[in-house]
């Protein structure tokens, strides 16, 4: 009797711990599944961080080619690039020239871009697509302005040539974002209307930023 009691109480505690164990095997996966889940979730915020990163890095590799481009073309010819004919009031100049010119001291091409159109010049950064213009204006704090083009040159003026370009080939809700990602970049995050990037809000439209971008003063002074 007293041995069949024996292996009884043992059957029961035996039992009771697997039991146990089982409950606290389930706990451990659930623990291990949750702390799994956290960090699928900071692994792939820190993915997009660093995919974002890397594509204001690029675009903005890009911008300072087209810049230094322009300075090479500058520095060559000794004076200020053609006005551009299909584009009025005097402050547009002839982008093409970057890529083929008579000019004496020229030694170009300057630049390889993907297509021109009208005075124009299409650069593919991979995840953004910018088409430069280039234009005369004023290098002093813009405003806030919603328009199409920065402050005029006039009577006492320091004017600069300023890559001109809309943002193409992302969605309207991540422009302005990326706009003021690459001022960040670029200048600090001075603002808008100042330093060598600049931005306006085309007709007002939050959602479609025009990047301006500092290059060189012009040879004419005024």
């Amino acid at each position: 009797m007293q041995y069949n009691n024996f292996i009884e109480v043992n059957q029961d505690l035996m039992k009771k711990n697997i039991v146990k164990k089982g409950a606290m095997f389930g706990l451990d996966a659930r623990i291990a599944l949750a702390i799994f889940g956290t960090l699928s979730v900071i692994s792939g915020a820190a993915l997009h961080s660093a995919i974002k990163e890397a594509r204001i890095a690029t675009a903005s590799q890009r911008i300072i080619e087209f810049a230094k481009a322009t300075e090479a073309y500058l520095i060559d010819v000794r004076k200020d690039m053609p006005e551009s004919v299909s584009t009025p009031g005097g402050l547009a100049r002839r982008v093409q020239d970057l890529l083929d010119s008579t000019a004496r001291g020229w030694n170009g091409p300057y630049i390889d871009v993907e297509t021109t159109s009208h005075d124009s010049l299409v650069k593919d950064s991979g995840h953004v697509v910018f088409q430069w213009y280039l234009y005369w204006s004023a290098n002093e704090d813009w405003g806030d302005i919603s328009g199409w083009k920065g402050n005029d040159c006039s009577a006492g003026k320091v004017c600069y040539y300023f890559m001109k370009s809309h943002i193409a080939n992302i969605p309207g809700t991540e422009k302005k974002e990326f706009a003021l990602s690459l001022d960040e970049y670029l200048d600090g995050g001075d603002g808008a209307d100042k330093g060598k990037l600049r931005i306006l809000w085309y007709l007002g439209n939050r959602d479609e930023p025009i990047l301006f971008y500092r290059v060189a003063p012009t040879f004419k002074r005024f």
